[in-house]
């Protein structure tokens, strides 16, 4: 009997101990936002070839009407390129 009661509670325990310090751990490290930088606003001339380049895509793909969603991706893309940049 001690033997099936012992790793019943120990288990538990230890695996909410290990969650703790690993959530402890996660938020001690990934939780400071003094390490986000800036980013400057785009270039009016990228953005407009963004624009463009979406344009011709969906014209392309004879669907004119998801322009604006591909632009909105390809926007979304550089700005996260952007910030990766150091």
């Amino acid at each position: 009997m001690l033997t099936l009661l012992l790793p019943t509670v120990l288990a538990p325990l230890g695996g909410a101990i290990a969650g703790l310090l690993a959530a402890r751990w996660f938020l001690s490290h990934h939780g400071s936002t003094d390490a986000v930088a800036p980013v400057e606003p785009a270039d009016p001339f990228i953005s407009a070839e963004i624009d463009q380049a979406a344009a011709r895509w969906a014209t392309g793909e004879g669907r004119p009407e998801a322009a604006g969603v591909m632009a909105d991706k390809l926007h979304l893309l550089y700005a996260l390129g952007r910030r990766r940049r150091p």
